[in-house]
């Protein structure tokens, strides 16, 4: 039987369809029996929905450049 932790641990895997068929009975029969799970996957299932429709923007040279120069700045001084 699958617990709540693993449904977590696996709920990509639940959206993508990417479950071993023997595996899938137990996930069904533990969401069967568990509403706070069913909710979970319900709302990861609609956020990966949502990010799918976002449109993808180029990020102009300048900030992309800027945002490298702080990202190596923050890094040099987490080293330290």
């Amino acid at each position: 039987m699958v617990n709540c932790e693993e449904i977590l641990e696996l709920l990509s895997d639940l959206v993508e369809h990417e479950m071993d068929i023997d595996f899938e009975e137990d996930i069904t029969e533990h969401l069967s029996e568990c509403p706070r799970c069913v909710v979970i996957l319900s709302t990861f299932r609609k956020t990966v929905s949502l990010v799918n429709t976002i449109e993808m923007k180029r990020v102009p040279v300048i900030v992309h450049r800027h945002l490298w120069q702080v990202i190596h700045i923050e890094e040099r001084k987490r080293r330290k």
